[in-house]
């Protein structure tokens, strides 16, 4: 079992769960292709794929910035100290890089920097007159981390000449570490994410939303951003604040704070005593703290270190970096449960178990800032509470106790190796 899960962790990470299409396979003539350029020959089909087949829809494309994929990337991921400037340049007809007296245009104004990224192969459509073709992303990047929570970008080049331009597909996701998958929450919210940060670099010339009518897909709604960079020099916007001293409300309560401390105080006391009476009284023990300390922390632990060793090592692989803290996670919260669960009663070691575990997938999602989670990772979710807390109910026989516990943590631990097993069936 160990063995499978080993292998799981390191191959896992890099393919998402593939949904079944339709029977019937979809040509070109059956698919709505629009023209990110108005004076271009070249469309585009405003979807990505999983594959080169437009079965495999996935997230719709919502902005296009009027300019080639580069240049995109460049005003995307050029640092927020604002030493490095773009230029235009008359003989390229482009905006390239420069140093601060070369350039006069400042790029990356909002301070959020985006920096390349791995994800999934996805593919769109591009059609031309004559032909068409399957194209993968230019450039993949995006603001956050991998293991965590992030906004992330693919950008496809496309058009003919000097009419460029780069469909973007935008989207805010986390790492599911029960499904080895990022899981995506929102579309809206990364496309609004983008258009804050374009309009901090300076070369906007125009931002506007078309309707393009591709929405349907969690929370895209069918507009897309359309960004048209400047074709003439512009100096970039300037950010000066003047914030009131956040020490000067402390200063007037401060006061009335040490009076309300010391009136409460006698009585926190009080409280602290009554609370380690109680504790004395019932069958609470140190096995009960353990219990519930280790499965509510772990999933926490995992997640903060692994973002941790993420920055630590940029350039290596995910699946290196997330194998051992994925192998924590599934491994050690059901030895928790057993080596914990084996000195209290049945139903202590089940609901210490699974309230543990609850607080703790819900301690993960407030660290993540997320509101929205997909059905799949509840129902799992769900699932898995029930099977771990099979596993704390069931960690030795009691001769006090009718029922042979030890059939409680088998059952349970065969619901938990199959909930984990289960989103990776069919990839």
């Amino acid at each position: 079992m160990l063995a499978t899960l080993l292998v799981l962790s390191v191959f896992g990470p890099v393919t998402p769960l593939v949904e079944r299409g339709p029977t019937e396979e979809k040509t070109v003539s059956d698919v709505g292709f629009v023209r990110p350029s108005e004076d271009g020959h070249v469309r585009l089909w405003p979807y990505t794929s999983r594959g080169h087949s437009f079965n495999q829809a996935t997230l719709p494309i919502n902005a296009v910035v009027t300019t080639d994929a580069t240049t995109v990337y460049q005003l995307l991921t050029s640092t927020p100290s604002g030493a490095e400037r773009l230029y235009w340049n008359k003989t390229a007809q482009t905006w390239e890089p420069g140093s601060t007296e070369q350039g006069n245009v400042t790029i990356n104004g909002t301070g959020v920097y985006w920096s390349e990224s791995t994800g999934s192969e996805r593919y769109t459509f591009v059609m031309t007159n004559t032909s068409g073709r399957w194209t993968d992303a230019t450039y993949q990047i995006h603001d956050g981390t991998y293991f965590g929570s992030r906004y992330h970008l693919r950008l496809y080049e496309g058009g003919d000449g000097t009419e460029k331009w780069t469909a973007i597909q935008a989207h805010h996701e986390h790492w599911d570490w029960f499904r080895l998958r990022h899981d995506v929450g929102s579309l809206s919210r990364a496309q609004h994410h983008l258009e804050r940060d374009f309009l901090g670099t300076g070369v906007v010339r125009e931002m506007r939303r078309e309707r393009w009518g591709n929405g349907g897909a969690i929370d895209a709604d069918g507009w897309v951003t359309v960004i048209e960079p400047r074709r003439r020099v512009m100096l970039g916007p300037q950010y000066h604040h003047d914030r009131p001293s956040a020490l000067a409300p402390l200063v007037f309560f401060l006061p009335l704070l040490g009076l309300g401390a010391a009136g409460t105080l006698s009585g926190l006391t009080a409280d602290a005593r009554a609370s380690l009476r109680w504790i004395r009284e019932s069958r609470f023990s140190r096995y009960h703290a353990a219990l519930f300390a280790s499965t509510s922390l772990l999933p926490l632990v995992v997640r903060v270190g692994a973002i941790a060793a993420e920055r630590a090592f940029p350039t290596a692989q995910p699946q290196v970096v997330g194998a051992p803290f994925y192998v924590l996670l599934v491994v050690g919260l059901p030895a928790a449960a057993l080596a914990f669960g084996r000195h209290l009663r049945t139903t202590d070691g089940f609901t210490v178990a699974v309230v543990g575990f609850g607080v703790g997938i819900m301690v993960d999602y407030a660290y993540l800032d997320l509101s929205v989670v997909s059905y799949g990772a509840l129902l799992q979710r769900l699932v898995l509470l029930l099977g771990l807390g099979l596993i704390g109910a069931g960690g030795s026989r009691w001769a006090a106790e009718r029922t042979t516990r030890y059939r409680y943590w088998v059952i349970g631990a065969v619901i938990w190796v199959g909930m984990l097993v289960w989103p990776l069936i069919g990839r």
